[in-house]
């Protein structure tokens, strides 16, 4: 007698048989060749597989599938770049599960521009749907950049227990191809609408990932996470380290942009635009020598709950102002309160340098070469707040387009910011997102792994 198990539905009487779903697809090798006729080969849902070894690839692998491309291991399957372009490319317009995972890059000398993945979401003007499935996992980059891992567009997935080293800039974070400061990240931030939420998945998360900067020192380092052109991001559980005595870098963990080159003159160049949202939190800094930790130009940031230790270090946390830094970019340099995209709705609080609570920022006191005071436009409790979010303080708010302004230079934009010291803070009450991200949670079915064992049997004789 053969006993046949098959799987009852809930309390249904319809008797299913178990079936797999997903596939593994084995490359035959880690060339280029080899891979892409595995990828060529996978359906929805498969897993393309890498085995062990050193392979160096002169072509671009371009993933629009749902899948997931697996290496034995970041140090078992290298792949070593011979292409000025990415050696590997994801692009969807719908909201797919995509993953890339147990990979090691070897892009060669650093800032020699070569670059390991670009994600991009190509659904209208990379914002008109959320790719919130996106996970790129254990890996390794080593040397390259600018931008060795680049996300354009509205992509809330999670960058996670990568090793990036030195690498000139590891993560570049972009909004949307068309530069849009809010754009479709969520309603305007008026005085009825709070904006975009805190503590919430609606980001890219970078997490728990481990950057290195360990020479040589003649490299002219910018910094490990790059931000710029609207995205909404949190970066949490990450170690930054640098051992350079002498390093040649602007910032060691990140570099922030705001409007630079926006609006100088007709047609009002749309080139950067800052963060409407940065959640920066319980990350380890460390460096022997750092000019500025965390370079800060615009957007709204929750800085909280870091531990920073340096030898030798300038500015922990830099705030500037582009608008009013150097008439290259604005001509007239802005000489008042508001700047479009400025700092706005920032809160510091529970960080700690060498051990000691971390109680001021620093900024360019002339914001460059124009004589313009950064302290006219980045003011404490009005601006920033050095403690978390409270049901008291204010917040700042819109009036007309997101992040505008109605005085020149940026005279193109008919918005302006507006500070009311009545209320609640921005984000109150705050709590972060579940760590860790449920992304990463994620538990495969393979040959050598059983899946789970099934419930509600029923054994027909």
């Amino acid at each position: 007698m053969i006993a046949r198990i098959l799987f009852a539905v809930a309390t249904s009487t319809v008797l299913i048989p178990i079936q797999t779903e997903a596939g593994t697809i084995p490359a035959s090798s880690c060339s280029y060749t080899d891979v892409a006729s595995a990828y060529d080969a996978a359906s929805a849902g498969d897993t393309v597989t890498i085995p062990a070894g050193s392979c160096t690839w002169s072509s671009t692998l371009t993933i629009s599938k749902a899948l997931t491309l697996k290496g034995a291991g970041s140090n078992s399957t290298i792949i070593t770049s011979n292409t000025s372009g990415r050696l590997v490319v994801i692009q969807a317009s719908t909201d797919i599960p995509i993953r890339v995972t147990g990979l090691g890059f070897n892009l060669g000398s650093t800032d020699n521009g070569k670059r390991a993945m670009h994600i991009i979401n190509t659904s209208t003007n990379g914002t008109a749907v959320a790719l919130k499935q996106i996970r790129i996992d254990n890996n390794a980059i080593t040397g390259g950049g600018r931008y060795a891992v680049e996300f354009r567009g509205k992509i809330w997935g999670v960058f996670d227990h990568n090793t990036c080293t030195n690498v000139n800039v590891c993560v570049f974070t972009t909004g949307n191809s068309h530069y849009l400061w809010v754009g479709s990240w969520g309603d305007p931030s008026s005085a009825s609408s709070p904006g975009p939420k805190a503590g919430t998945s609606n980001a890219l998360f970078i997490e728990d990932n481990t950057f290195l900067m360990t020479g040589p020192s003649t490299v002219a380092y910018d910094a490990p996470t790059y931000y710029q052109e609207g995205p909404i991001v949190v970066t949490r559980y990450n170690t930054f380290q640098s051992t350079i005595a002498s390093p040649n870098f602007m910032t060691l963990a990140l570099n922030d942009h705001a409007n630079q080159n926006y609006g100088i003159y007709p047609p009002y160049r749309n080139d950067l635009r800052g963060l409407p949202l940065h959640e920066f939190y319980n990350n380890t800094l460390s460096a022997t020598r750092s000019h500025v930790m965390l370079g800060i130009r615009g957007g709204s940031f929750l800085i909280h709950n870091n531990t920073i230790t340096c030898t030798s270090c300038g500015a922990i946390i830099q705030f500037s102002e582009e608008e009013a830094w150097q008439t290259a970019f604005f001509s007239p340099l802005r000489s008042v309160w508001p700047a479009q995209d400025q700092i706005h709705n920032t809160f510091i609080w529970n960080n700690t340098v060498n051990g000691s609570p971390l109680t001021s920022i620093d900024w360019d006191d002339d914001c460059g070469t124009g004589g313009v005071k950064c302290s006219v436009f980045i003011q404490q409790n009005r601006d920033y707040f050095m403690r978390a979010p409270q049901a008291s303080g204010g917040r700042e708010y819109f009036s007309g387009r997101p992040g505008g302004s109605s005085a020149p230079p940026t005279s193109s934009d008919g918005g302006t910011m507006i500070f009311t010291s009545s209320g609640a803070n921005q984000y109150y009450p705050y709590t972060p997102f579940t760590y860790p991200h449920p992304l990463t949670q994620t538990v495969e079915s393979t040959a050598t792994t059983a899946p789970p064992a099934p419930t509600n049997l029923t054994v027909l004789p």
